[in-house]
């Protein structure tokens, strides 16, 4: 995609503006000729059927915040989604399964106030940070640390996988009433982006607090 014939869009373009003293700078995928703001994703199946993601919406209408600051209007806005672990069988024979190895999904677009009000915020925060102890400074939400949720697998004590998982700790007690030598252990959901996406991990208190070994949730049988 990046090597690709696109001699009157704008493709892996940086772009750079200054707001409150600070200097940002955004490099978009591509910019049609239409004013179609495009951005390349590589994600999951799972990923993909969880439903819109914030920062995806945010980061679009950041890039289109920085266009128009360079004279381009943004019409609309798209994520190209690679699904990287797509089954083609899958699609076969399942309705509600992605129909094709990658999706184009619209973005919604913000307003130009609503954008400019985002931006400020950010940098605003980043700034009141610099000033903070590192044991005073905010936590990060569920939603920034994509926070999955926890869940009760039902097992044999023997057995490290688990039969069935389920997010609700009443449903598994019922679950193994009839099941002999069966358990119920409770499996803390994982905060993703700390334990495996997030720089900071080493410094910070927090994500130290919240990655731990999550046992697998693959079923025996």
């Amino acid at each position: 995609l990046d090597r690709a014939d696109t001699f009157d869009h704008l493709a892996e373009e940086r772009m750079t503006t200054k707001l409150h003293g600070w200097t940002i700078s955004g490099k978009l995928d591509l910019l049609t000729p239409e004013m179609i703001l495009q951005d390349y994703k590589i994600t999951s199946v799972y990923s993909f059927l969880l439903g819109d993601k914030p920062e995806w919406e945010a980061q679009l209408n950041l890039y289109a915040w920085l266009c128009r600051k360079h004279g381009f209007e943004v019409e609309a806005a798209q994520i190209v989604a690679i699904l990287r672990d797509w089954v083609s069988s899958r699609a076969l024979h399942e309705s509600d399964y992605p129909q094709a190895g990658f999706i184009v999904k619209d973005i919604p677009l913000w307003s130009a106030e609503e954008q400019e009000a985002f931006a400020g915020e950010r940098i605003r925060a980043h700034q009141r940070a610099e000033k903070l102890l590192d044991n005073d400074l905010p936590e990060c939400t569920p939603e920034e640390r994509w926070q999955r949720p926890d869940k009760w697998a039902v097992k044999r004590p023997a057995n490290k996988k688990a039969y069935r998982v389920f997010e609700v700790e009443s449903k598994a007690i019922d679950y193994i009433q009839n099941m002999p030598g069966m358990e119920v252990v409770y499996r803390p959901g994982e905060s993703v982006r700390c334990a495996r996406f997030c720089n900071a991990l080493p410094f910070c208190n927090l994500g130290q607090k919240l990655v731990q070994p999550v046992e697998s949730e693959e079923a025996d049988a």
